[in-house]
């Protein structure tokens, strides 16, 4: 089962994978952490970081989910995920099979397929995938169903899943 990080443990953990690659970044105590990048990635990029676990009397055993909660959402609202010229919004979860940090692996979502959404809304990974990142520490991933492309990835291959995660995306942009 996965660890449930707080807001800022969350924020601190993707900038610690990150590296020397920050420039600058908001604060860690809240959401959406802003992230400057370095050169040669010069992006400035706006990360939704969310837990994704395993909790019991899930829908599907292995399967892993983060519930969608915008700031100041209420139950009963919609959220929408908020887009800025030259800034690339990212939705991540972060889970960890065994319950170890270190052994965590990042979702980055296809955030279109979840601009909008209710309450809570779950978005889910299937453990299937979360282990494959054993042997490929960073895949793309294409779910059955809504054909979500989900790049994940080990910690230390944060900033590659990033960069295929904005040609990805770009891609998709191209083929509409």
């Amino acid at each position: 089962m996965s660890s449930k990080l707080n807001v800022e443990m969350l924020n601190k953990l993707f900038l610690d994978s990150l590296g020397e690659v920050v420039e600058s970044h908001s604060s860690t105590n809240i959401k959406p952490l802003i992230v400057k990048l370095k050169p040669p990635y010069n992006n400035c990029i706006k990360v939704y970081m969310y837990n994704c676990t395993n909790p019991i009397g899930a829908r599907q055993t292995g399967e892993f989910k983060s519930q969608l909660i915008l700031p100041n959402q209420r139950r009963g609202q919609r959220g929408k995920f908020e887009l800025e010229l030259n800034i690339k919004t990212l939705l991540v979860g972060f889970a960890s099979v065994t319950g170890d940090i270190a052994d965590g692996v990042f979702i980055l979502w296809e955030l279109k397929k979840h601009m909008e959404f209710a309450y809570s809304t779950n978005v889910q990974i299937s453990l299937k995938a979360i282990l494959q990142t054993e042997m490929e520490p960073m895949f793309t991933f294409k779910k059955r169903g809504n054909d979500e492309t989900v790049i994940l990835s080990k910690q230390k291959k944060l900033i590659e899943a990033i960069q295929k995660r904005i040609e990805v995306d770009i891609d998709l942009l191209l083929e509409e």
